[in-house]
């Protein structure tokens, strides 16, 4: 991508470097503490110049945020610094313009050409703009590129002929930067003109070979795609309602996706993009599904999206500002989506509102139902660009101008320093959001006029850096240096240096995950949900499978009573494994049974990173009908997941997930329910059976429903007499039979239902001629009891309590 200023953008980013420096570099009184307890360094270094530069040493300066320091006629000299992280250190000439850039490395430094390509490269690529945790790992990525090496060359030429290539570059030193940063960025570049609306949600770039030339771009040495990302599946039929939401894929970086703590959706954000989420009610249907438009719709819920910031790990540089990096999502609160008064369904359109560097638009703006709202969109759409340019774009540049490296700042503190941001935009800035409309130069626009305005105005650059020294709890002391460094800015800064910061990167629009997010979004998305009382739920939430107990059951449960011909289309992803209702297999199945199994593909190789979804889809049919008939619309949708757990256990252990009967609650209600139990063949003869259960977990615990287990200690024994009878009185080792997965019956009248078992009861399988004794055994009673438990929860924890543990079957015979 080549913008036609894009010289005057590169010569512009040159400008900035000295106002950085100018920023950092307070003579005299003492600089800030460091934010987290990493203390200051002395670090000895030198500085390093070619042959023939004809420069006079000792009328150089190294600045770092806490001082200015003199270089020696050797070229060492003796600075403090920020512990905890890289700093950037500056050399500065006799007439105050920067010459060298470097970082420390520890309590070493050696500021040199090379060193100052390679802090350039770091600006060049919005490396300010990723999270304290990777600023190192950044820098580290960039030294010894080949794009340095070339730089590095013409800061020399330049300097050997009597310039300053970072004050003053020359066209030669401009075109070696605009030629760092095609190479950098390789084909991988994102032009916004280039979208054209077409592909408006964050590109997925593919990574490349692991080695890379000169020009090949950073793509080249990734090997993580965004196929690593996570994404929450949750049942969709929750506390008593049923909502389909499409689309289901991502959009503007959003999944919209069922609420895993309770009722309604939630927003899944995976870019640094703050935005509002709003349910409007559509239409409802009432009990003869008679649809009652809602005209103009009615606004009914909103709710904040934070933005993501924080990055599991850093793999490449260009993985991380094009999001093929694993960034943690983060998710907003729910959207209760209650459905309108007496309706048998209620139609919503969820609209999404954000910050966008894009003019593409989505159809819902031409959509005459919603043309009274798209003044209310434009400015939550400012409101949020103006919270996004504050808090991600303006807070990080003034931390690390001001501090020379990323502070890391507890929850706490930033968000004290996000309130303060936004007093100070009351306060200054208030013309800002004229320049944060879509576009692809808005974000630079806008920066450009805050950078004016930290010049010009004396106020405004004090309240700036106070704003630092109080989230980083500075001391009276401190705030001298705060007011020598705006002396020093107010001094020896131009508007033309000042209004050039950063530019290259956010009109760029390819790099920086917040732009490349931006560039890819367009303002206003929406997504339609459908919310009724709920008919069927997906049990289990989640399933988990081990090398010795390699599938799972998930079953299909009403919710209520239910009438009708229904046809079930099943669905895994299938990196793992199929599915089967037992006639078939497969990744896909429409069946009419409402219980299908996950056959793991590979059981002896089952890792922790294991993970399949399973999704299902409900449809009504006519009697008799044995295919979903082409378009139609599902009445219930729900989705699950499975995991793998590579521990070795025991093989006899047994986890099972299942579902109540029909008949044991009223209205044909079932519930999910799990179990876990230690499984033993029946021998010809014996006469009784001694099970020992040692070092089995969750004593105090109240999840563990085993009462043995929770109050009794963790080794019990269980003795089975295979001849011991059930009469008057219960004979000592009387099994009764087990009828499957959270079927229990009492004892006396196999004919009539019990509650779970609470024991370390043991069972026998007539089917089988085996033995059972329950360790755990829970049921989901979503529904009907006010706090029903999560079964992967309790599944998750019933694998830790006992891994440890030993069992033992002596047979008497």
């Amino acid at each position: 991508m080549k913008h036609e200023n894009s010289k005057t953008m590169l010569a512009a980013l040159y400008l900035v470097v000295p106002l950085l420096w100018l920023l950092v570099s307070c003579g005299g009184s003492p600089g800030p503490k460091p934010p987290s307890g990493g203390g200051t360094l002395t670090v000895k270094g030198s500085v390093a110049l070619p042959t023939g530069h004809g420069l006079d040493l000792t009328k150089l300066t190294v600045s770092t945020p806490i001082g200015t320091y003199p270089v020696s006629a050797t070229g060492e000299f003796t600075a403090t610094v920020f512990g905890g992280a890289m700093t950037e250190l500056g050399v500065e000439a006799a007439d105050g313009s920067l010459l060298l850039l470097g970082t420390t490395n520890g309590t070493d430094a050696t500021v040199s050409l090379a060193s100052t390509a390679e802090a350039l490269l770091y600006y060049l690529v919005g490396g300010m703009w990723l999270p304290p945790a990777q600023q190192d790992t950044v820098r580290s990525l960039l030294r010894g590129v080949p794009e340095g090496a070339d730089l590095a060359a013409e800061l020399e030429r330049q300097l050997l002929a009597g310039g300053n290539g970072v004050a003053a570059p020359d066209a030669g030193l401009l075109a070696a930067l605009e030629a760092a940063h095609a190479s950098l960025l390789g084909a991988s570049r994102l032009d916004p003109s280039a979208l054209g609306g077409a592909t408006l949600d964050g590109a997925s770039l593919v990574p490349g070979a692991s080695g890379r030339q000169p020009g090949q771009g950073l793509a080249g040495a990734s090997a993580f795609s965004q196929a690593g990302v996570s994404v929450t599946v949750t049942p969709a039929a929750v506390d008593g309602s049923n909502i389909i939401i499409e689309p289901t894929t991502r959009q503007t970086g959003v999944f919209v996706l069922h609420n895993p703590a309770g009722a309604g959706v939630v927003a899944q954000n995976h870019f640094r993009r703050p935005a509002a989420l709003l349910a409007y009610e559509e239409a409802w249907e009432d009990a003869d599904r008679v649809e009652h438009p809602v005209d103009p719709p009615m606004l009914v819920e909103r709710v904040e999206v934070p933005a993501t910031g924080q990055l599991e790990f850093l793999n490449a540089l260009l993985d991380v500002v094009t999001g093929n990096s694993p960034w943690s999502p983060v998710t907003s609160p729910a959207l209760k989506l209650a459905g309108h008064e007496g309706a048998s369904r209620t139609h919503y359109r969820l609209i999404l509102v954000g910050p966008s560097a894009t003019d593409a638009t989505w159809p819902i703006m031409g959509d005459p139902l919603f043309m009274g709202f798209h003044d209310q969109w434009s400015d939550i759409a400012i409101d949020k660009s103006v919270e996004l340019f504050l808090d991600d774009l303006l807070i990080p540049l003034m931390e690390v101008y001001g501090l020379g490296n990323m502070a890391k700042l507890d929850a706490a503190k930033l968000n004290k320093m996000r309130e303060r941001v936004k007093v100070i935009y009351d306060t200054h800035l208030m013309g800002l959001g004229v320049f944060l409309k879509p576009g692809s130069a808005s974000y630079a626009n806008g920066l450009k006029f805050v950078i004016q305005e930290l010049v010009e105005n004396r106020n405004f650059r004090l309240d700036m850096m106070n704003m630092v020294a109080e989230a980083l709890e500075e001391s009276d002391k401190n705030k001298a240096a705060i007011d020598a460094m705006e002396k020093r800015l107010s001094a020896r800064a131009s508007a033309s240096a000042i209004a050039a910061a950063v530019q290259t990167v956010l009109v760029s629009g390819d790099v920086a995950k917040i732009m490349y997010d931006l560039v890819g979004s367009p303002s206003v998305v929406d997504w339609t949900a459908v919310s009724a009382p709920a008919l069927f739920a997906l049990t289990p939430d989640q399933a988990t499978v081990t090398r010795s107990n390699a599938s799972a059951r998930f079953t299909v449960v009403p919710k209520g009573q239910t009438s009708g011909n229904y046809l079930y289309r099943w669905t895994t992803s299938g990196t793992y494994g199929e599915l089967s209702d037992l006639l078939r297999d497969g990744r896909t199945l429409d069946t009419r049974e409402a219980e299908v199994w996950y056959f793991h593909d590979s059981p002896l190789n089952i890792k922790d990173t294991d993970y399949d979804t399973v999704k299902v889809e409900v449809f009504e049919v006519e009697a008799g009908a044995t295919t979903v008939p082409a378009g139609a619309s599902p009445i219930a949708r729900m989705a699950s997941s499975v995991r793998g757990d590579d521990r070795v256990l025991d093989s006899r252990l047994e986890v099972n997930y299942g579902a109540t009967p029909t008949g044991m609650f009223k209205d044909g209600m079932r519930f999910g329910c799990a179990e876990m139990l230690l499984r033993f063949k029946a021998e010809k003869g014996a006469k009784s059976y001694l099970v020992s259960l040692r070092g089995v977990g969750g004593q105090g615990d109240e999840r563990n429903a085993n009462q043995d287990f929770r109050f009794r200690g963790p080794n019990q024994t269980v003795f089975i007499d295979p001849n011991a009878k059930y009469g008057t009185i219960v004979e000592d080792g009387y099994t009764s039979d087990y009828y499957g997965t959270c079927d229990w019956r009492a004892p006396a009248d196999p004919s009539r239902f019990a509650g779970q078992p609470i024991t370390t009861s043991a069972h026998y399988d007539r089917a089988k001629d085996e033995y059972i004794v329950y360790l755990f055994v829970n049921a989901d009673y979503s529904g009907i009891v006010l706090r029903p438990v999560s079964l992967p929860e309790r599944v998750a924890l019933w694998y830790g309590w006992v891994e440890n543990a030993t069992f033992e079957v002596k047979v008497n015979r």
